[in-house]
């Protein structure tokens, strides 16, 4: 039997001139899904999340280069903002609107 392993959802924070933004700003998840964020700026990153249903915990900081991977738990239906600050910048990363976890079902 082969055994079949679940590619995590990857989104990397960049930092362009003024500013830093993320790879993808909508994310699709369930129960038990993984994501993986990585961090792409010179300093670190500190992310936030507006729930703590989805993850183990609400926040957590990735220092530059590094990643941080987290698996998905009690995935309940809905729509998760979450914010991501930029050391280096001394701002939060901005996309076209507030980068989003949904879980669709």
């Amino acid at each position: 039997m082969v055994k079949r392993t679940v590619r995590p959802k990857v989104v990397a924070v960049k930092c362009g001139v003024r500013k830093c933004g993320v790879s993808r700003p909508l994310i699709l998840v369930k129960t038990g899904d993984w994501v993986k964020f990585y961090n792409r700026t010179p300093d670190w990153i500190y992310i936030q999340f507006s729930d703590d249903s989805l993850f183990p915990s609400r926040q957590f900081k990735i220092k530059s280069g590094r990643n941080k991977t987290l698996r998905v738990r009690r995935a309940r239906r809905g729509i998760y903002p979450y914010a991501v600050f930029c050391a280096h910048h001394s701002r939060f990363c901005t996309a076209s609107s507030m980068p989003i976890i949904i879980v669709p079902r």
